[in-house]
C-alpha cells in the first residue's frame, strides 16, 4: 500500500513540476533537430496523416512496454514502475515535439482527436473488460484494477488531447 501512495505523490507533484516549467521545455524542444525534419516533411502538415503517425507512436510505445513487462527481469514492482514512468516521460516529449512541428492552425483539432484516439480505446476496452469479464471471471482486485488503467488511459487520453490541441504559440502568449 505504501508503494501506491509514494507513486500517486511522485506522480502529482511530477504533474505540477511539469506544468511549471512547461514553456522553458516547450522553448528546448522547438530547437530540436526531430522537430525540424517532422517540420519539413509534407505528410506530417496533413492533420489525418499526422494523427495517425501520432497514434503509431502511441501504440508502439504501449507495446514496447507490455513486451519488455512479461520478460522476467521487469517482473519486480520497481522495475515496473520505472519502466512505466520512462514511457511516460518519453509519451509527453513526443507529444510536446509534435505540438511544436505541427504548423497547420486549421487542423490541429483533428490532429489531436485522431492521436490521442489510441488510449480512448485502451480506456474504452479496459472498461468493457471491467463491465462484462472481470466481475464474473476475476477475483475483486483485479477487477478494480481494470478499472484503475481505464481511468489512467482515459487521463492520458485527454492530457494528449489538450499537449497537442493548444498551438505552442498561444501558450507563449498566455505565459508572457
Amino acid at each position: 500500500m505504501d508503494i501506491i501512495v509514494i507513486s500517486i505523490l511522485l506522480a502529482f507533484s511530477g504533474g505540477v513540476l511539469f506544468l511549471h516549467y512547461l514553456p522553458t521545455y516547450l522553448r528546448k524542444i522547438e530547437s530540436s533537430r526531430f522537430v525540424y525534419q517532422l517540420q519539413e516533411a509534407d505528410w506530417f502538415q496533413k492533420p489525418v496523416y499526422a494523427g495517425l503517425f501520432i497514434f503509431g507512436v502511441n501504440a508502439l510505445l504501449f507495446s514496447l512496454v507490455w513486451l519488455l513487462v512479461l520478460m522476467p527481469l521487469f517482473q519486480q514492482v520497481w522495475s515496473v514502475l520505472l519502466l512505466l514512468s520512462m514511457t511516460t516521460l518519453c509519451s509527453v516529449w513526443f507529444w510536446m515535439v509534435t505540438s511544436r512541428a505541427y504548423r497547420q492552425p486549421s487542423g490541429r483539432w483533428i490532429f489531436s482527436v485522431i492521436g490521442s484516439s489510441f488510449y480512448l480505446f485502451c480506456f474504452l476496452l479496459l472498461l468493457y473488460i471491467h463491465t462484462t469479464v472481470a466481475p464474473v471471471d476475476l477475483y475483486l482486485e483485479v477487477s478494480f484494477f481494470y478499472l484503475i488503467g481505464a481511468f489512467i488511459a482515459l487521463a492520458a487520453s485527454i492530457i494528449q488531447f489538450f499537449v497537442t490541441s493548444i498551438e505552442p504559440r498561444q501558450l507563449e502568449k498566455e505565459q508572457t
